[in-house]
């Protein structure tokens, strides 16, 4: 551990990382893709609530929207954070710090959507929306904050090695979790009509 953050990235110097395919492509796009694919699970499993025929559908997808959060906050907190932590910038970790605070409260906000899949219709959409308030709160800080400091901390080789290092370890994390890819499973599909 290096300042409460997971050593997993830190050995290995960001340059030895191999680039993704698409050079352009940097760690805020491989982040704000992922925003943005949790946003549409979050409105989905909203929308289908509200309908009685598709409850069924909603708990399956809330399923699905559980696994992708804790992939996202596995994923940043192990790699990104622990690049922003190591780099020695203070305004990089105290915004990673923030954003281990804030992955903290939507895991638990998550867990306890988890436990309300077997409860009542009203307290799960309670539920999904204090998640939801989290994690938007988390995806703006980020989105405005953080994405703006990396930029002017990490040169464009360097945030897309981050990049790929975030694609290898989700797909590590999948592989160890069991949970394919998201947006692969049918009810994903379905829901993709609100993006």
């Amino acid at each position: 551990m290096h300042d409460g953050y997971p050593m997993t990235y830190l050995s290995t110097p960001l340059r030895t990382l191999a680039a993704p395919a698409n050079a352009a492509e940097d760690v805020a796009g491989v982040l704000a893709a992922d925003h943005d694919q949790i946003a549409v699970l979050f409105a989905a499993a909203l929308e289908l609530l509200h309908d009685r025929a598709r409850r069924a559908d909603a708990r399956d997808l809330i399923a699905s929207l559980i696994a992708a959060v804790s992939l996202h906050v596995q994923t940043e907190t192990r790699v990104v954070y622990a690049a922003c932590a190591a780099r020695g910038v203070s305004d990089l970790r105290d915004l990673a710090r923030e954003g281990v605070r804030d992955h903290d409260a939507l895991q638990r906000a998550m867990r306890a959507v988890g436990d309300l899949l077997a409860g009542s219709d009203d307290q799960l959409v309670a539920g999904l929306r204090i998640a939801k308030t989290l994690f938007d709160r988390h995806r703006e800080t980020e989105e405005d904050e953080l994405f703006t400091t990396m930029d002017l901390a990490f040169g464009p080789d360097e945030r897309a090695a981050l990049a790929a290092a975030v694609e290898r370890e989700k797909a590590r994390l999948q592989g160890e979790l069991g949970h394919p890819p998201p947006a692969r499973r049918p009810i994903e599909r379905r829901a993709a009509h609100l993006r």
